[in-house]
């Protein structure tokens, strides 16, 4: 098998002496028609963080113990607890360890689920275990087209031998990580698609479009991008790499596109990963260059109405493209709006340009619809930047009419990129306006106030007397999930 993370040289029969266990985890759920839905889960132990001793049979391995829990509510719907040894080392050939790889099948109903995981070294007592507590999300529709979840993979060959860890034919070994180094050139990943042949016909053509964004500016690299012509039938299998090799350092998503013969989008795949390398940003685009004959962008024909575009796109802006986008226009500067504003979005899908500002455009009226007020568009609020930038929560806490607090807004992501569990906390600091700000936050890169819900506190709440109001700061702690 090849060494997924970083080995180490072992002393001749000398135990290693850790402090913490450290382990990669992830997740991608999929479907047989024997089992029905399933999720795999994927787990790398690091072997410099774990003990090894000598085994009956003269080599050194290591052991750890792996607790999985399941919660749906307060039910418990699977546990899961085993033991994983190490690959055994040759201390005579002074062999070098490597990291060794868990893969669990483990069936489940369509739901979100409370995910514990545990990881102990069997081999040490002082050793901390490793924990990590996530939300999972399960869902494949039974007769709709859908993708299974995303498993990246460090290598898959054709394989005539079943293991745990083949699939399709395929002897598929887990990357179990996001992060690919330098001298990783190329992401591979197995997904599946699901009842394709429900929306276009059984052996129905349709095409699959793979490429890489940028995040948060979605900006696609057009070294990234390749297609496929494929057949329709009830499961499609996907095992690709994709070039990452001219990617500079930042966070992408690579995106799957499934599209009909017509060239429409039927449905879209996301997975997050970071990349480093010494590669530099490539120069933004001399939009000014751009001829706009005949463009769909002259329908703006105003620069108020051009203005007001381009000020929404700021949520998904890249740093150069927001020093535009903060200009002030006038009239003469029409034609460089339009230019920027159909250069932005050909970045984004060379293929579809226009179709991709009118799907974002539907946002864009949406948190106006919702946050918008006298003086302040909804993509100028800090929900409505929050919404665009990150997408819909999975949950929204709303507190309007308490004694003691502010009205509140408690916004919950199950995932955003590779963060798990993120809180944005809105609060109505001025009375008589509906503009929330955001006070706080748990995620990389926004506000993050300590002692926030102080600032909550009501005008006649004494900011010095403590929680004196038990029911309602309690409630607040609840709806944070603390």
């Amino acid at each position: 098998m090849k060494r997924l993370i970083s080995i180490f040289v072992l002393s001749l029969l000398a135990p290693i002496a850790t402090y913490a266990v450290k382990a990669y985890f992830h997740y991608a759920p999929f479907y047989a028609p024997t089992i029905g839905i399933y999720v795999e889960t994927y787990l790398a132990i690091d072997p410099n963080s774990v003990t090894y001793k000598v085994n009956n049979e003269g080599k050194l391995q290591a052991s750890v113990e792996v607790t999985m829990l399941f919660k749906n509510g307060d039910e418990i719907r699977e546990y899961r607890k085993y033991n994983i040894s190490s690959p055994e080392i040759d201390t005579v050939m002074n062999e070098k360890a490597q990291a060794f790889i868990d893969l669990q099948r483990i069936p489940l109903l369509d739901g979100a689920y409370n995910f514990e995981l545990k990881i102990k070294d069997n081999y040490s007592l002082d050793s901390a275990a490793f924990t990590h507590k996530d939300i999972l999300t399960v869902t494949i529709p039974k007769d709709e087209m859908a993708f299974s979840g995303i498993e990246p993979a460090e290598y898959f060959t054709p394989s005539e031998i079943v293991t745990k860890y083949t699939k399709s034919g395929l002897n598929i070994i887990p990357y179990v990580s996001n992060f690919y180094p330098e001298n990783m050139n190329t992401l591979n990943f197995y997904c599946e698609l699901y009842n394709i042949n429900n929306e276009i016909g059984e052996n129905g053509d349709f095409l699959i479009r793979y490429y890489v964004t940028s995040i948060p500016s979605r900006r696609t690299f057009e070294k990234t991008i390749s297609f496929e012509r494929r057949k329709a039938s009830p499961i499609v299998v996907i095992s690709k790499g994709v070039n990452i090799k001219d990617l500079p350092s930042g966070n992408y998503n690579l995106e799957i596109e499934v599209r009909d013969k017509n060239n429409e989008l039927l449905l879209n795949k996301k997975h997050f990963f970071q990349r480093s390398s010494s590669k530099k940003v490539e120069a933004p685009t001399d939009f000014t260059k751009i001829d706009l004959e005949e463009s769909w962008v002259l329908k703006y024909s105003t620069v108020h109405e051009m203005a007001i575009h381009i000020k929404s796109l700021y949520p998904i802006a890249g740093k150069v493209e927001r020093g535009f986008i903060e200009s002030d226009f006038t009239a003469k500067d029409l034609k460089t709006m339009q230019q920027f504003f159909i250069n932005f979005w050909e970045s984004r899908n060379s293929l579809a340009p226009e179709n991709e500002w009118n799907i974002y455009l539907k946002q864009v009226e949406l948190v106006e619809s919702l946050y918008g007020t006298q003086i302040k568009r909804g993509y100028m609020t800090e929900r409505g930047r929050v919404y665009l930038q990150y997408g819909s929560p999975n949950q929204i806490i709303s507190r309007k009419y308490l004694s003691n607090y502010k009205p509140y807004e408690i916004w919950h992501y199950y995932k955003i990129n590779d963060k798990s569990n993120r809180r944005f906390v809105f609060c109505l600091v001025s009375q008589g306006t509906q503009d929330y700000e955001l006070i706080h936050s748990d995620m990389v890169g926004e506000m993050a106030t300590e002692g926030w819900a102080d600032i909550m506190k009501g005008e006649y709440m004494d900011a010095n007397s403590g929680n004196v109001f038990d029911d309602e700061y309690d409630q607040l702690r609840r709806d944070y999930g603390q």
